[in-house]
């Protein structure tokens, strides 16, 4: 079930954070784009586009 659900998120993540690079280019903000996932760390945008799961699982609910 997560494999499917992170296949399906792929797409959904990545239009999310090439939306925001869009705004930030727009605002000419110089810096890269860093997510938080569920633990609380931050991760790229580019971990996120391959692993969109790991930003809305907890690990503390396993």
């Amino acid at each position: 079930m997560t494999t499917l659900l992170n296949a399906q998120l792929i797409s959904v993540t990545a239009r999310f954070t090439d939306a925001i690079q869009a705004a930030m280019e727009s605002l000419e903000l110089d810096a890269r784009l860093m997510v938080v996932r569920g633990d609380g760390s931050l991760v790229s945008a580019e971990f996120v586009n391959q692993r969109p799961i790991e930003t809305v699982l907890c690990p503390w609910v396993a």
